[in-house]
């Protein structure tokens, strides 16, 4: 198994099955798939690809949500194991345009442009 696998797989089974509200968000299982250092599927509640990717020099991941509509892509940083489900249930309930909610909610830093 490889390094990327083995992130994919604690992402899944010590995060995301261990919500009830995962198959609520209407997801693609056959859209699942390893990629560099995380996983990527697709969300149907939210109509956007979610990409989780463990960032090894913070020891958190980064949140990617990216509508299918062409939309900005969103990007949440430093979020914890334990956190993943929150942002993105997040998401789902308040929009993908309530950035700083949904960071404000779940304890994140909001990335502000300088």
């Amino acid at each position: 198994m490889t390094d990327s696998e083995k992130i994919a797989k604690t992402i899944w089974n010590n995060s995301l099955q261990k919500s009830r509200k995962f198959f609520g968000w209407l997801p693609n299982l056959k859209s699942i798939k390893v990629i560099k250092n995380g996983t990527t599927f697709y969300l149907g509640k939210l109509k956007a690809w979610v990409s989780i990717e463990y960032q090894k020099s913070l020891n958190n991941y980064s949140v990617s949500i990216k509508p299918e509509d062409g939309g900005n892509e969103i990007v949440y940083h430093s979020v914890s194991l334990d956190n993943i489900v929150s942002v993105i249930d997040a998401n789902v309930i308040y929009g993908t345009n309530s950035y700083n909610y949904v960071c404000e909610i779940c304890g994140l830093l909001p990335k502000i442009a300088v």
